[in-house]
């Protein structure tokens, strides 16, 4: 049984690097506990059936203020849909971690004499469903255009569907620099026949974006390609992708 120390924690909040604010993170997956005994029920034990999931997200920040600060954007979001939070408990490639789609909708302050001014976020899901993801190649800056690791993810069958989380944190350059992310598959390690699956909408600014297509899909190896255009363009992103 494999045992994980959280350090190099990476928090994204829709294109936003949050890892050095948050304090803590905390993620729920639960179902509604509905009562479905009936009165032809014989046995001294109630029964139940599980009801509408939700995702609930709740975390402690160290208050900063200013444009791109952590307060100041989650200020902006507030109860505002479909901001994608990913949660990775180490920054490199092949990283499992969690991403979802969010709505933020609590903000609470905490302000103690000889204390450092925090505030907890709390954030429902908003859409779609907690995906497990895997870094692709952790978060990275690139200059130009690349290829990515390869990596066994499996097939996706037909009750299944291959989800893209990308997350663009910071960008550079002049001559409109120009972010494209795909994700290919390929039914061998070689990569000798790639096949295109999932392309992002090209990015020009920080912000985040979920794609997915549904299965089935036999190929079993993914990798993720990026094409940059501008000039001396830089970009730093985060790619997940997951099949559930």
């Amino acid at each position: 049984m494999a045992i994980q120390t959280i350090s190099g924690c990476k928090v994204y909040v829709h294109g936003y690097d949050r890892s050095g604010d948050f304090n803590k993170v905390n993620l729920d997956y639960s179902a509604d506990e509905l009562e479905s005994t009936t009165v032809e029920a014989v046995s001294n034990f109630r029964s139940f059936i599980a009801g509408l999931r939700a995702v609930k997200f709740d975390g402690e920040v160290f208050t900063s203020h200013g444009v791109g600060e952590v307060e100041t954007v989650s200020d902006a979001n507030f109860a505002v849909a479909d901001k994608i939070i990913s949660i990775y408990p180490a920054n490199a490639a092949g990283t499992p971690g969690y991403a979802f789609e969010s709505v933020e909708i609590s903000e609470s302050p905490a302000m103690i004499i000889g204390d450092i001014a925090r505030f907890t976020i709390k954030a429902s899901q908003s859409g779609g469903l907690l995906m497990r993801v895997t870094d692709m190649e952790g978060l990275a800056t690139k200059n130009s255009t690349g290829t990515g690791t390869v990596t066994l993810m499996g097939a996706t069958s037909a009750v299944q569907t291959l989800y893209s989380i990308l997350h663009v944190i910071a960008v550079s350059g002049t001559g409109g620099p120009t972010l494209t992310v795909t994700v290919k598959s390929d039914d061998a390690v070689g990569f000798t026949t790639p096949v295109t699956k999932l392309t992002h909408t090209a990015m020009t600014a920080i912000g985040a974006e979920l794609k997915s297509l549904a299965g089935p899909i036999t190929d079993t190896y993914y990798r993720v390609d990026w094409t940059i255009s501008g000039t001396t363009p830089s970009f730093t992103f985060d790619v997940g992708v997951g099949i559930l």
